[in-house]
C-alpha cells in the first residue's frame, strides 16, 4: 500500500512530460523593430503570454491589439519551434513597425484665427504618434470654422516632413482666400416689420455703390439674436425665425442671404402682478415698473422691470434674491398677463473682498473706492457705485465685481476683477513747426505713478521761440485720508500771436470729497506767479506798456461734480465745474486785483454699439480794479487745441488799433466756448478713435455784452489714440467763415486726457 503514492506521483510527472512533447506551448515571445515602444509595453498590449498553448486565433487576436493601441503601423508574426529537448515548444517573434513620432506642429496663413481659436482646433501635439485620420480630421476642424467665419474658399493642405529616424514634422498651410461680400439679404414671411427695418439693425450689409462689407459669420448670427430680439421688443411673442439660407455665387466671392420669418400676432401687456416674498406693498413694487397694462409688450423694458426688483430686494441685503416673470398669452384677446414671482433668499454678508488682475497697481488703491466693506451687508446699488468707482479712475480698461461663495450660505466673497491699461506716457520730439524754427520735446506723464493712485508730471519744451518746464504731483488720498494735495512747478515763455508770455511760479492745492455728496469734491489752490509780458511786434506799442515781473498771488475755490465713466477717455457721464479766482486785494500777494469766474460742463451720451455723443460748454467773465494794472496775458483768448480749433493759437481776441491802423489782440475780461463731438471706435484693440466736431465761441471786451447770437465757428475731424506713450489727439479743423487774415485749415496735435 505505501508503494501507491510514489508511483501515482511517477504517473502525473510522466504524463506532464508527455503533454509538453506533444503540446504547442509557448517557450519565448521576442519583440523586434521596436525604437520608441519598450519592449514591456508592446508584451502588455498582446494577449498571448509564455508558459501557454499556443493559439493562432490568439495571434491574430494580437495583431488587432497591436493596430487598436495607434502606436503600430505594420505587424508581422513569426512562429519556430524551440531547439530545446528537455523543453520543446513554440517561438513567436513579433516584428514591427512603429507610427512615427510627430517632432513638431506648425500652423501657416493662419491670420483668420487666434492662438486660442488654434489651440482648440488643432489638437495634434508634438511628441505624439502621428496618426493620418487624426491630421484629416484637424483638417475638416479648420475648413469648418473658415467657413463659419466667411472664408468660404478657404483651403487646407496638410503636409508631412520626415526629419530623422521615425520622426517627422506636420504643417497645416492655409490659403485663406477671400471673404465673400454679401451680394443681397432677403427676408421671408415679414409682414408687419419691413425689409428696411430689420435690415436697420443688421450689423451684415448688402453691397451698396460705394461700399461692399465681407461677410462675417459671427456678426450673422449676433443679427439673427437681435432681430428675434427686435421681434419680442414689439410685442411679438411668437414670432419665429427660421434656419438661414445661405447661397454662394459661382465664383463664390458672394454670398446671398434668406431669412424667414413668422411674426405671429402682437401682444399688450395685461394684467401685472407681484407674487412671493414682499418687502413693500405690491403696488409701491409696481411704481417702478416700466411695462404698463395696455401698451404694446417690451422685452427690453421687461429686462429693466426685472433688474428694478432685484435692486430694490439687492439693496436691502438679499443678494440671492430671485425675480422670475411668468408669461400668461391670451391669444385670443392679444394680450399677456405677467406674474413676477419673488424669493428674496436670505440676508447676504460680505467675507473677503479681493482684488485680482492688478499687476502694478496696490490694492488699496481700488479698495478705497469700494462703497462695500469686508462685514457689512452686501448691496448691489453699492457694488455697481463701487464698480463705477473704480472704473472712472481711468487706471483700468475693464472692471468687474463677481461674487463668489463664502464660507457659510449667508455670506459671500466678492472679486474685484481688473485689467489694467496704460495710464502713463513718456513722449520725446523733435522737428520743425510753422511757430517754431525748431523744438525739442520731452513729456513724462503717469496717472498712476508707482501703482499707488499718484499722479506725476514732468514737461519740457524748448524751441526759438516757446520755453516750458513744469514738474506736478498730486495725491488724491494724501496720508491714505479723504484729502487731496497737489504741487505744482512751472516756468514758461508761451508764444502768443503777437507776445511772449513769460512766467514761473507754483501752486499748491488742497481738496477732498464732500460726504455725503457723491462724486463731488472741493478744492482750494493758491498760486503765486511771477509774470513778465514781451513783445517781439515792433508795432504792437500796447504791449511794451506792460509792466515787467509782476507779481500774482491768488486763491482759487473750486466745486468739481465728475460722475464720467473714466477720467482719461471718457464716454459716457457728465462732469460740471465751477471756480472762483481771487487775486491780490492785499490779501493774497501780488500787484494785480482781480475776480475770475469759470464754469464748464461735459455731457457723454453713449449713442449706438460703441459710439458716442460729447457736448462741452465753458463760460468765463472776470472783474478787476480801474486802471491799466491788469496784465494782457490774464486776460480770455481762443484759438488752438482746447478751444476753437480751426484758429490760429490765441488769435480769437479783442483788438487794439494801433497809431498806424494795425490791429493788435489783447484779450477779453469774458468769453463763450461750445463745442460737439461724435466719436466713433475704429480699433478698440489698439484704442483708436476717429471724430468729427463743431466748436462755436468767441471772447469779448470790456465794453461788450456777451453776445452768444456772434460766435465764430469751424468744424473738422480727427484721430484720437490711446497710444503705449499716452492719449494722442490729431486733428484738422476748419474754420467756417473765416475772417480776413485766417488761415483755410489748422492742424492741431495735442498729448494728454482727451477732455
Amino acid at each position: 500500500m505505501r508503494r501507491r503514492p510514489l508511483a501515482a506521483l511517477l504517473g502525473a510527472v510522466f504524463a506532464l512530460m508527455g503533454f509538453a512533447a506533444s503540446a504547442e506551448v509557448i517557450r519565448g515571445i521576442e519583440i523586434k523593430g521596436n525604437r520608441a515602444l519598450e519592449e514591456e509595453t508592446i508584451k502588455a498590449i498582446i494577449i498571448s503570454k509564455e508558459g501557454e498553448e499556443y493559439s493562432a486565433d490568439r495571434v491574430i487576436e494580437d495583431i488587432h491589439a497591436l493596430y487598436a493601441s495607434g502606436f503600430i503601423r505594420d505587424v508581422v508574426v513569426e512562429k519556430r519551434y524551440s531547439e530545446s529537448r528537455f523543453l520543446p515548444g513554440i517561438i513567436l517573434t513579433y516584428t514591427i513597425k512603429e507610427k512615427p513620432i510627430i517632432r513638431d506642429v506648425k500652423n501657416e496663413g493662419t491670420k483668420g484665427l487666434n492662438e486660442d481659436d488654434l489651440k482648440n482646433i488643432v489638437t495634434v501635439k508634438p511628441r505624439s504618434v502621428y496618426d493620418p485620420s487624426q491630421l484629416r480630421e484637424v483638417k475638416e476642424k479648420l475648413l469648418a470654422e473658415y467657413a463659419k467665419r466667411g472664408y468660404f474658399m478657404a483651403r487646407v493642405d496638410v503636409v508631412v516632413e520626415e526629419v530623422g529616424p521615425n520622426l517627422v514634422d506636420v504643417t497645416f498651410q492655409v490659403d485663406e482666400g477671400k471673404k465673400p461680400t454679401v451680394k443681397q439679404i432677403e427676408f421671408f414671411g415679414n409682414e408687419a416689420m419691413s425689409d428696411r427695418k430689420l435690415r436697420g439693425r443688421m450689423m451684415t450689409k448688402p453691397e451698396g455703390i460705394f461700399t461692399a462689407k465681407k461677410y462675417n459669420s459671427e456678426d450673422f448670427q449676433r443679427d439673427l439674436y437681435v432681430l428675434d430680439f427686435f421681434y419680442d421688443d414689439n410685442g411679438y411673442l411668437e414670432a419665429g425665425l427660421a434656419q438661414p439660407e445661405r447661397l454662394l455665387t459661382e465664383d463664390r466671392e458672394q454670398v446671398m442671404l434668406g431669412v424667414g420669418i413668422e411674426e405671429g400676432p402682437q401682444y399688450r401687456v395685461g394684467e401685472i402682478k407681484v407674487v412671493g416674498d414682499l418687502l413693500i406693498p405690491e403696488a409701491d413694487l409696481q411704481k417702478g415698473f416700466l411695462l404698463k397694462s395696455g401698451e404694446i409688450f417690451r422685452k427690453s423694458l421687461l429686462i429693466r422691470d426685472q433688474q428694478h426688483l432685484l435692486d430694490l430686494y439687492g439693496t436691502e441685503g438679499y443678494a440671492l434674491c430671485e425675480a422670475e416673470p411668468e408669461l400668461n398669452l391670451k391669444r385670443e384677446e392679444r394680450i399677456v398677463d405677467l406674474t413676477w414671482h419673488i424669493r428674496k433668499g436670505t440676508k447676504v454678508y460680505i467675507d473677503r473682498i479681493e482684488v485680482s488682475g492688478n499687476e502694478k497697481t496696490h490694492d488699496k488703491v481700488v479698495r478705497r473706492e469700494m462703497e462695500l466693506k469686508e462685514g457689512q451687508l452686501f448691496s448691489t446699488a453699492d457694488a455697481r457705485l463701487s464698480e463705477s468707482r473704480v472704473r472712472q479712475l481711468g487706471y483700468f480698461s475693464d472692471v468687474q465685481i463677481i461674487p463668489r461663495p463664502g464660507p457659510e450660505p449667508n455670506r459671500i466673497n466678492l472679486e474685484v476683477a481688473v485689467k489694467e491699461r496704460q495710464s502713463g506716457s513718456f513722449t520725446a520730439g523733435a522737428g520743425v513747426s510753422t511757430a517754431s524754427e525748431y523744438f525739442i520735446s520731452l513729456q513724462y506723464q503717469q496717472q498712476n505713478f508707482l501703482g499707488r493712485g499718484t499722479n506725476l508730471s514732468v514737461n519740457a519744451l524748448i524751441s526759438d521761440k516757446t520755453q516750458t518746464g513744469s514738474v506736478s504731483y498730486a495725491d488724491p488720498y494724501f496720508l491714505d485720508s479723504d484729502w487731496y494735495l497737489g504741487v505744482d512747478l512751472f516756468s514758461q515763455e508761451i508764444y502768443q500771436v503777437q507776445f511772449v508770455d513769460k512766467r514761473r511760479g507754483g501752486s499748491l492745492t488742497v481738496g477732498r470729497r464732500i460726504p455725503h455728496l457723491e462724486n463731488v469734491r472741493f478744492y482750494a489752490t493758491y498760486a503765486y506767479v511771477v509774470t513778465n509780458l514781451q513783445s517781439y511786434q515792433s508795432t504792437a506799442t500796447i504791449y511794451k506798456k506792460q509792466p515787467d515781473n509782476t507779481d500774482i498771488g491768488s486763491l482759487t475755490l473750486t466745486l468739481d461734480h465728475n460722475a464720467l465713466n473714466n477720467n482719461l477717455d471718457p464716454s459716457d457721464g457728465t462732469r460740471l465745474t465751477g471756480s472762483v479766482e481771487t487775486a491780490g486785494y492785499d490779501i493774497f500777494g501780488g500787484s494785480n486785483d482781480y475776480i475770475k469766474t469759470s464754469v464748464e460742463g461735459y455731457y457723454f451720451l453713449p449713442v449706438y454699439g460703441r459710439t458716442y455723443c460729447d457736448f462741452h460748454a465753458r463760460f468765463r467773465w472776470m472783474s478787476y480794479n480801474q486802471g491799466d494794472s491788469l496784465l494782457i496775458s490774464e486776460r480770455y483768448f481762443q484759438g488752438g487745441s482746447r478751444s476753437l480749433r480751426g484758429f490760429e493759437v490765441a488769435s480769437v481776441s479783442p483788438m487794439f488799433r494801433e497809431d498806424n491802423g494795425d490791429l493788435t489782440p489783447i484779450g477779453g475780461n469774458k468769453d463763450a466756448l461750445m463745442s460737439f463731438e461724435f466719436i466713433a471706435p475704429i480699433s478698440e484693440e489698439m484704442g483708436m478713435k476717429a471724430v468729427i466736431f463743431y466748436d462755436v465761441g468767441n471772447v469779448y471786451n470790456d465794453n461788450e455784452d456777451m453776445d452768444l447770437n456772434y460766435l465764430l465757428k469751424d468744424w473738422g475731424f480727427g484721430l484720437r489714440w490711446m497710444s503705449p506713450m499716452g492719449p494722442l489727439r490729431f486733428e484738422l479743423a476748419f474754420p467756417i467763415d473765416p475772417r480776413k487774415d485766417d488761415k483755410s485749415q489748422q492742424f492741431v496735435f495735442s498729448v494728454g486726457s482727451f477732455l
